[in-house]
């Protein structure tokens, strides 16, 4: 794909007006959505390499916020994504601050509102920050997170809002802030560490090392899935630029260094575009590349995203990235006292991917 140019002209932040002018030109020609949204008809509306700021009920400062004696933290501090259920047609993700306890957060797709949802069972599972901790089984419906400097990974069942233990990571090596993404293909998730990366097959319910020579930071690993490659691209962490592709028959192969880190501790977000499988990563340094993990290139954009500007802590901290494959784009939540923002960006046309 050529390179997104970026004055203000290229990047236009429109409007859920226009995504609803496209959608009665979708009625008129008799070519209407089977369920048309706000999300889906302003996703409809955007060009590739260009940003729209999603207006939505519910994203509120007070929704993101935990108040604390000294001050007012939130909850997407040290977080890098959510995720999407493409059956239910939610967001979901399970952040925390850096004092006090948690929340877990959904968007309705159908309703276009942000919520809080029920705490999640142990209570400690909020404890404190996200980082790279939420993935989701699209075939199952369940969400995986894992807390904080815990070995344990929990479960939660989309269709019946259950929570439970699903497993323990094995290593004793495991470190507090690492990531963990699952892989379609290969029936299960990647677990990242420090220096190391294991592989939970969850339909065995059994643990593996598939390579034991990777170099990651100590904390703040982040693994990202591509539904177009079919590949997972992990690393980084912690001001190291390490990046590793594991395909889908678990072969790990080193690839180019980053030029900024891949951090899930505020310095970065890495995403994957969900219909060319590119990876995107949004940089502290106010950077936007991206990877292509067939070529194993890297290529700096020239366009300067519109959430870089809008955060309280600009211009990537306090903000997380959910592909939605649904309608083949990228949403991106800001977090700000005053208003947070909720943006979506195509980075490609085409047919959105099934996940």
């Amino acid at each position: 794909m050529a390179t997104a140019t970026g004055t203000k002209s290229d990047v236009r932040i429109r409007r859920v007006a226009l995504g609803v002018l496209v959608a009665a030109m979708w009625v008129l020609a008799g070519t209407a959505p089977a369920r048309a949204s706000a999300l889906g008809d302003l996703a409809a509306s955007i060009a590739p390499g260009t940003w729209a700021e999603l207006e939505s009920n519910g994203m509120t400062p007070e929704l993101l916020e935990v108040p604390n004696p000294t001050m007012t933290y939130n909850v997407l501090e040290y977080q890098n994504s959510g995720v999407w259920d493409p059956t239910s047609r939610q967001v979901l993700f399970v952040g925390g601050p850096h004092g006090g306890t948690g929340k877990f957060i959904s968007y309705d797709e159908a309703t276009n509102t942000w919520r809080r949802e029920p705490d999640p069972t142990p209570a400690s599972m909020l404890s404190t920050h996200g980082y790279d901790h939420n993935t989701l089984n699209t075939a199952t419906g369940e969400l995986y997170f894992r807390p904080y400097a815990s070995a344990d990974v929990f479960r939660y069942q989309v269709a019946t809002k259950t929570w439970s233990h699903l497993t323990r990571i094995p290593n004793t090596q495991y470190n507090c802030c690492g990531a963990i993404e699952y892989f379609p293909e290969r029936d299960g998730f990647v677990f990242v560490g420090r220096n190391e990366v294991l592989f939970y097959n969850t339909r065995r319910r059994s643990w593996s090392a598939p390579w034991t020579t990777i170099r990651t930071g100590p904390y703040h690993a982040t693994a990202e899935y591509s539904p177009t490659e079919k590949v997972v691209v992990f690393g980084g962490g912690s001001g190291v630029r390490t990046v590793y592709r594991m395909d889908r028959n678990g072969r790990v192969t080193p690839g180019a260094d980053s030029p900024f880190p891949l951090d899930s501790g505020g310095h970065a977000i890495f995403t994957a575009d969900p219909v060319s499988g590119k990876f995107l990563l949004f940089a502290e340094n106010e950077t936007f590349h991206v990877y292509d993990a067939a070529t194993d290139k890297w290529e700096l954009q020239s366009q300067r995203p519109p959430f870089f500007d809008t955060g309280k802590y600009r211009p990537v901290s306090c903000s997380i990235a959910i592909p939605i494959s649904t309608h083949g784009v990228v949403m991106v939540v800001t977090y700000s006292t005053k208003r947070p923002t909720v943006f979506l960006y195509k980075h490609a046309a085409g047919a959105p991917t099934s996940r």
